[in-house]
């Protein structure tokens, strides 16, 4: 790949992880833009935009990110974020294979829906695939793009329905990844009972697959996170998920780039 050829790499900065298992480590991270859904929830919508409903043209080159790790050498983790990443699977590949290019080891995550397809062979090369499947919730009805002044498509609702939940291919990424996590973004009870629901689904197809274990432990790998864009959203919701978590055992975790900086670009 051209190391100097502009890409669609949106965002370039260093900041501390939000939200799952590495939260407050360190990271670089790299945001692609464009994405397949385009999430609405009841008080909020996607809390990047400019990468999903209005994607941004690519900013930075291969180069660029280059040297921005050669200037940030403590720093050993990064994040390849959206959007959805995984629609750019060449760049996904690249930056997952491409130690070489650093100074020093990196570790990989990659944030994604868990809808596209993608092969084995790169799934294997990442350090935490963080997945996050869209529920109902998500989707962009009529309703809920006029309550937040944006232009409502019958195509693009049909389109996120049909393709937010890719239940063989997060048990892939389960399987071939070199470390996982779920991360459900919850607003309601109703949230909590689909995902209770999606859990048995992944665990029967891995199951089918004679991973039993991973079956058996997969509630141990499950982060909920509560809705919103805001301080005052999420502190809203936070006891209630907090109790919910201890109820069914699941992982709680906060949203720390929305507490500090709300829904601040680059943060």
């Amino acid at each position: 790949m051209d190391k100097n050829k502009i890409l669609p790499i949106i965002d370039l900065h260093s900041c501390l992880q939000g939200e799952g298992k590495l939260a407050g480590v360190p990271h670089i991270l790299v945001r692609l833009s464009g994405c397949n859904l385009r999430c609405a929830f009841k008080d909020s919508y996607c809390d990047t935009p400019y990468s999903s409903f209005n994607p941004e043209k690519g900013k930075y080159t291969l180069q660029d990110v280059q040297k921005f790790c050669e200037d940030n050498l403590g720093i050993n983790h990064m994040m390849i974020t959206g959007g959805e990443p995984c629609l750019h699977l060449d760049l996904v590949e690249e930056f997952a294979s491409g130690g070489d290019d650093f100074d020093y080891p990196i570790s990989i995550t990659i944030e994604t829906n868990g809808s596209i397809k993608v092969p084995p062979s790169v799934m294997k090369s990442i350090d935490l695939a963080s997945i996050s499947p869209k529920l109902e919730s998500s989707i962009p009805t009529q309703e809920k793009m006029e309550r937040f002044g944006m232009k409502y498509s019958k195509e693009i609702e049909k389109k996120h329905i049909k393709e937010r939940e890719n239940i063989p291919n997060i048990v892939d990424w389960i399987i071939y990844a070199r470390d996982f996590q779920l991360k459900y973004v919850v607003g309601s009870e109703k949230d909590l009972e689909e995902i209770e629901g999606q859990l048995l689904k992944i665990q029967d197809e891995l199951c089918n697959q004679d991973e039993d274990e991973l079956a058996m432990f997969i509630r141990s790998e499950v982060y909920l996170m509560p809705e919103g864009v805001t301080p005052e959203q999420i502190s809203e919701k936070r006891v209630w998920l907090m109790e919910e978590c201890l109820k069914r055992g699941f992982n709680y975790s906060d949203r720390l780039q929305i507490l500090a900086y709300g829904n601040k670009r680059e943060a």
